[in-house]
């Protein structure tokens, strides 16, 4: 016999009345879209020019992973000189001083700001701020960190790709 706690209540968006949705179903669905985002990604490694549609992601990504690294920098008690992304997809963070946390944290920042867009993602309704939220990070790191006129059109593609995403949401 199953709990009721394995039965989140959710509401219905048309009866307005709440409506359970076993917590597998949520695995299910979740797991499924895990593998269709596995597959999309193996074929857009195939696909030539794909780059060209992927490129606001990858710039993204590496915001977030030099982000990571000048938090943990700020953290340490060090401060950031500058950070520098290029049109490649490769970044550099510079800081006043180096740990092992500093050093590590571009792809721990990076797997937990992705763990933490995940998780939020699943409740309805929160797309939309995640997006902005997302945009305003990245703002706040050009402005910040960012030196350099190649580095500050990065933000450039992130923006058309949040208006449109916005766009579609809304």
């Amino acid at each position: 016999m199953r709990h009721p706690d394995d039965f989140p209540a959710r509401r219905s968006f048309s009866s307005g009345r709440a409506v359970a949705i076993p917590v597998e179903q949520n695995r299910n669905s979740s797991l499924l879209w895990l593998i269709l985002a596995t597959v999309a990604t193996l074929l857009l490694m195939a696909v030539p020019f794909a780059s060209v549609v992927t490129f606001p992601i990858r710039m993204f990504v590496t915001f977030i992973h030099e982000g990571g690294h000048a938090l943990a920098a700020l953290l340490s008690g060090f401060y950031v000189i500058r950070m520098t992304i290029h049109w490649d997809g490769s970044g550099l963070t510079l800081t006043s001083g180096q740990n092992v946390f500093v050093a590590s944290a571009g792809y721990l920042g990076t797997m937990l700001f992705g763990v933490f867009l995940l998780h939020q993602a699943q409740r309805r309704g929160r797309t939309s701020l995640l997006l902005v939220g997302s945009g305003i990070l990245v703002l706040l790191l050009t402005i910040l960190f960012v030196n350099g006129q190649a580095s500050w059109l990065m933000v450039l593609p992130l923006a058309l790709a949040a208006t449109l995403l916005l766009g579609a949401c809304g």
